[in-house]
C-alpha cells in the first residue's frame, strides 16, 4: 500500500476540518461597544464550483464577481461560538427586517468589507505552496 494511501487510512477524519479564522470588523465593534467577530471558513471544492456555476452568465460564462462575493459569505462566514451560519440566521432576518441572507448583508457590511471577508474566505481555501514539499529526485 502506498504511503499516501496509508497515512489518509489512519488519520482521524475531525483532522481535516475546513480551515478557519476569527475575523474582527472594526466598525461594528465599534458602533456595538464589544469586539464584533465573525468566523470565515473555507470553502469546499464542490461548494465553491457550484458558487461559480450559480454566478456565471450563462451566455458568456463570465462570473458576477459581486455575486459570487455575496454567495460566497453566505456560505462562509459563521458564528463564532456554535459554528451556525451568520448571515442565515432568521432571527438576524427578524431583527433587521429583511427577508434573506444577502439583504441582512447588504444592510449590516459595507462594501470594503464584504470585499475583506471573501479575500480572507478565498485565502483560506488556495493552495499553499509554502506548506508543502516538494519531493527531488
Amino acid at each position: 500500500m502506498s504511503n499516501a494511501i496509508e497515512l489518509l487510512l489512519n488519520a482521524n477524519n475531525e483532522s481535516f476540518e475546513r480551515p478557519s479564522k476569527i475575523v474582527e470588523i472594526p466598525r461594528l465593534s465599534k458602533v456595538l461597544g464589544k469586539k464584533f467577530e465573525l468566523k470565515c471558513k473555507s470553502l469546499t471544492m464542490g461548494k465553491t464550483n457550484a458558487l461559480r456555476m450559480q454566478c456565471a452568465n450563462q451566455k458568456t460564462g463570465e462570473v458576477d464577481i459581486p455575486k459570487l462575493q455575496v454567495k460566497t459569505l453566505i456560505e462562509g462566514v459563521f458564528e463564532p461560538e456554535g459554528g451556525t451560519f451568520f448571515f442565515k440566521n432568521k432571527d438576524l432576518h427578524k431583527k433587521f427586517q429583511v427577508p434573506n441572507a444577502e439583504e441582512f448583508m447588504n444592510k449590516l457590511l459595507l462594501s470594503g468589507e464584504v470585499d475583506h471577508l471573501f479575500e480572507i474566505i478565498t485565502d483560506l481555501g488556495e493552495f499553499n505552496e509554502d506548506a508543502t514539499e516538494e519531493i527531488k529526485n
